[in-house]
């Protein structure tokens, strides 16, 4: 990707939680962008889903991390990857759920509500981690501004290249939390219903920001590999649309595996 001379300078200020406070790596990188040289190297985008039922695992915090490096050190010789992680809504949308049934929520107004949970647990993991929140800007129509998010309302963008291409720079030493929720709510093309989850989701970046690959980490039993996606929808650890969305959309390559058994994961073959 080549870069465009006016394009803003990307800071870690820049990738702050909603809440205020900018996600620093160390004092030392506080005012300074965290960028890796690839001018003799390659990148891949890829993207972690971490199901929101494994935010209440005493030992999530510690098991992510043991995920975390083992999936880093899967690279491709001379390949560096840019890790992109999606957090489920867990307890937060099951409450959602409960209100839509108690209060009679339209599901436009419930997909809104768990879009606005997944914000919220994106910052938590951000914070607990020490990982870079990263706000994926809406994709608006033609000749919109392309640009970068920030702390107050994302921008909406036409093109995501400068966005990818500076996403890409930032140092694979950690990987990136995404907060999707402005995007996602602004996509039309998402149904606004139960149908699309976080899987979905995390598929939908995947393929939104052309990344090579997707790993869903699930408090689901070890599977053998390959397994098919019927097995898996059949057993309901991915959503209604996920089917639809990965034969429809761009190629990614999709695994599965049992958060609490690193490093038994599984390949997902899209045909039956």
């Amino acid at each position: 990707m080549h870069h465009q001379s006016d394009r803003r300078i990307l800071r870690l200020d820049a990738f702050a939680a909603v809440l205020g406070q900018p996600i620093v790596m160390d004092e030392s990188t506080r005012d300074q962008p965290a960028r890796a040289d690839l001018s003799h190297s390659q990148y891949s985008l890829r993207v972690i889903k971490l199901g929101g039922s494994l935010l209440a695992m005493p030992n999530m915090a510690e098991q992510l991390a043991l995920w975390w490096h083992y999936l880093a050190q899967r690279r491709q010789s001379g390949e560096v990857d840019r890790w992109l992680i999606v957090v489920g809504g867990g307890a937060i949308v099951d409450t959602v759920r409960e209100w839509e049934q108690h209060h009679g929520l339209t599901s436009q107004v419930s997909h809104h509500l768990a879009l606005a949970g997944m914000k919220v647990t994106a910052q938590m993991v951000s914070r607990l981690m020490n990982w870079p929140l990263v706000i994926l800007p809406p994709v608006g129509n033609p000749g919109a501004a392309a640009g970068i998010a920030t702390k107050s309302e994302p921008q909406i963008s036409h093109d995501l290249t400068p966005w990818i291409d500076d996403v890409s720079q930032l140092s694979s030493e950690h990987p990136l939390v995404v907060d999707l929720s402005h995007a996602a709510a602004a996509d039309p093309t998402l149904p606004e219903s139960w149908d699309v989850t976080s899987d979905s989701l995390a598929l939908w970046l995947a393929q939104l920001v052309g990344a090579s690959s997707l790993v869903l980490l699930k408090a689901v039993s070890p599977l053998e590999t390959p397994v098919k996606l019927g097995k898996i929808c059949g057993l309901g650890w991915v959503d209604a649309y996920f089917s639809r969305m990965w034969s429809e959309g761009p190629s990614v390559e999709v695994q599965i595996a049992h958060f609490s058994h690193c490093p038994h994961i599984s390949q997902v073959q899209r045909a039956d």
